[in-house]
C-alpha cells in the first residue's frame, strides 16, 4: 500500500489516499497529534459501514474507493465529520 497520495486535515485528523498495487484506492488516517510527533502506528482504514478501523480490528482488506460496496444508510458512510456538518 502506497498512502501520501492525496493528504488532507479533516477536523483532528489527517486523512490520505493510499493506492493499493493495481491503483485501486483507500482512504486511511491518522490523529493530527500522532502524525505531529512522528507516530504513524495507530491509522485507521476507511471501512464503509463499518466507519474508520485500525488494523488490528479490520479482519478484511479496508473498502476501496472505486470497488461499489455501499452502505444502505448513507449517514453511515461519511467520510468526513460524523455529525453530518460539511
Amino acid at each position: 500500500m502506497d498512502a501520501g497520495k492525496a493528504v488532507n486535515l479533516i477536523g483532528r485528523y489527517v486523512v490520505s489516499l493510499a493506492l493499493g498495487k493495481l491503483g485501486q484506492g483507500y482512504l486511511i488516517r491518522w490523529p493530527a497529534d500522532d502524525v505531529a510527533r512522528g507516530r504513524l502506528d495507530r491509522a485507521h482504514w476507511w471501512a464503509g459501514c463499518r466507519g474508520w478501523l485500525t488494523a488490528a480490528t479490520l479482519h478484511e482488506p479496508p473498502i476501496g474507493l472505486s470497488d461499489g460496496r455501499g452502505c444502505r444508510d448513507r449517514r453511515a458512510c461519511v467520510l468526513g465529520r460524523s455529525d453530518g456538518r460539511a
